[in-house]
């Protein structure tokens, strides 16, 4: 391996470790996240189920995808309250 190789993915794997402590430090922060992204998948599932006529595991995929959404605005009330008063005195 050449040393331009070498450093390229050193280069990118420092990237990812940089990336990789922004989305700890972002779910620390925002315990209702994963909760929403799961939502969102649920959703994006449940259309393609009722794309394809199914519409009852559509439906059914839907009702779970909304209490994911409920708790992740829960869990994000939880920690605006939790942490706002933090950012607000920095």
């Amino acid at each position: 391996m050449s040393m331009s190789k070498f450093s390229e993915r050193r280069g990118k794997m420092a990237r990812i470790r940089i990336l990789m402590r922004r989305l700890r430090s972002y779910f620390r922060e925002n315990w209702g996240a994963p909760a929403i992204i799961c939502f969102m998948a649920l959703l994006l599932v449940a259309a393609l189920f009722l794309a394809g006529g199914m519409e009852e595991i559509a439906d059914a995929i839907a009702v779970c995808a909304y209490y994911f959404l409920v708790a992740g605005v829960v869990l994000q009330i939880i920690c605006y309250v939790k942490f706002g008063s933090k950012k607000e005195n920095d």
